[in-house]
């Protein structure tokens, strides 16, 4: 697959796992749970906020893509879910390591997209090859790490990673 292919494939991903930044402020998770899992960050409004999302950003960018509309928005749907059960994933596992909310992980820049790639994989299988895959990754970890410093400078994130 080309750059630009691979990017409005994977597109409604990002646009899930940063949308939580911008319109996640409410209550936290772990205070519906009862229990601290997740930390403060993770709220309920961020979670449906970026599968919701992802959701519209497959919509929209499913008539851009040479992907079968419908094919397109089920890897959609999928990826946006993946993303956020991936940086759920990453929080609960900082919580169990006891790495302190808002301290860098190693893991932070690329779990959202492994586990949506893995969610998402039993339609992704027949689109995509191992290079794809690798891109992707590197190309996540990157884009990860510039968008949060930006998102640190524009006052929307209190730590740039």
């Amino acid at each position: 697959m080309n750059f630009l292919d691979l990017l409005i494939l994977i597109f409604p991903s990002y646009v899930a796992n940063a949308s939580p930044v911008i319109l996640g402020n409410s209550l936290p998770i772990d205070d519906i749970l009862g229990f601290k899992l997740f930390g403060k960050n993770k709220t309920l409004r961020g979670l449906l906020a970026g599968i919701s999302s992802g959701i519209l950003t497959s919509y929209l960018l499913s008539f851009f893509t040479s992907i079968h509309p419908v094919v397109y928005m089920q890897v959609g749907i999928l990826l946006s879910i993946g993303a956020m059960m991936g940086d759920l994933l990453g929080s609960f596992i900082k919580r169990v390591l006891n790495i302190k909310e808002g301290q860098p992980f190693l893991l932070d820049p690329i779990l959202f997209i492994v586990v949506a790639l893995i969610l998402a994989f039993p339609l992704l299988k027949e689109l995509l090859n191992l290079y794809d895959i690798l891109y992707i990754f590197v190309f996540t970890y990157f884009l990860h790490i510039i968008m949060n410093k930006l998102a640190n400078t524009l006052g929307l994130k209190s730590v740039p990673w």
